[in-house]
């Protein structure tokens, strides 16, 4: 198995958990607080009276710049763009689990069987966070990023596995 394949391979794992189960929301919870204040830190006007708005938790964070800057430049709407940042970020961490699960000494195949079981989601009790992210809020893409960071320090790539 060549890695042009396990690249593919990965990528439909990622595009199936993010389209089919677990799934995707918008809307649904937290996006609710997240999507105004968006919008009204890409445009002050909008909004500028709501009190959501008026003291953002999320305001120079990577989340908000990094999401406002690509709305800028691709013109989409904070919605696709956010679905395009869970996919990617839910992709690394899916990687993350096939390097955990190659570090382990599993095969490619299995490896990637791995990666897929894990892909299905999980409750991670106590904090009452998912192991994949329903909706696109900063924790749905800072846990994927810990997964990646975990399976390149497996790896003993540890300047990338601080990076992540």
């Amino acid at each position: 198995m060549t890695r042009l394949s396990i690249a593919a391979a990965l990528a439909a794992i990622t595009l199936l958990s993010f389209f089919q189960f677990p799934g995707h929301t918008w809307l649904q919870s937290d996006t609710q607080i997240y999507a105004p204040i968006l919008e009204h830190l890409r445009n002050p006007a909008v909004l500028r009276n709501e009190m959501l708005v008026l003291g953002p938790h999320v305001s120079f964070t990577l989340y908000d710049e990094i999401a406002i800057g690509l709305r800028s430049l691709s013109h989409l709407e904070f919605q696709q763009v956010l679905a395009l940042e869970q996919i990617c970020f839910r992709g690394l961490g899916i990687l993350g689990f096939y390097l955990m699960a190659t570090a382990a000494g599993l095969a490619r195949w299995p490896a990637l069987a791995a990666a897929a079981v894990a892909a299905l989601g999980a409750n991670i009790g106590g904090p009452s966070v998912l192991l994949w992210e329903y909706e696109p809020v900063p924790r749905g893409f800072a846990v994927p990023l810990l997964f990646l960071a975990a399976g390149l320090a497996a790896h003993r790539r540890l300047l990338a596995a601080a990076a992540a």
